[in-house]
């Protein structure tokens, strides 16, 4: 595995991922979550339902038990991070939904990508 370091990190790919989605337009929700403070996040948490689990086990989902798998390993999915050090690249808080609601979604699988853009210190390396 290749390790990335210097100011540019994954400028291309970000800076790639940035046009896809202005492509796509339409196909595309922008949601911005207002995570500002710890509390912010702690009672987005609780009100979601995520709280801290007593033990640190890992909770298995059964299909059974879901009205739609994202993800399932015959099907296309990624989950990719990529990094920068120019905060210009990011949008602050933003998440983009790409796909079809969930409610309109036909069949019980559908694939799933997860792209996580972060702008991070220099030091983040250290």
């Amino acid at each position: 595995m290749a390790t990335v370091t210097g100011s540019t990190a994954f400028n291309n790919q970000i800076k790639r991922v940035k046009s896809i989605l202005e492509e796509w337009g339409e196909g595309v929700n922008r949601l911005c979550a207002p995570f500002n403070t710890r509390d912010e996040i702690e009672r987005f948490k609780q009100k979601v339902g995520l709280v801290q689990r007593q033990g640190g086990k890992p909770t298995i989902v059964m299909s059974e038990d879901t009205a739609v798998e994202l993800g399932h390993p015959q099907d296309a999915s990624i989950n990719l991070v990529l990094w920068t050090h120019n905060p210009d690249l990011v949008e602050d808080k933003a998440i983009h939904l790409c796909g079809p609601d969930l409610n309109r979604a036909h069949g019980t699988r559908l694939p799933y990508a997860q792209l996580i853009l972060l702008a991070v210190r220099e030091d983040f390396y250290a």
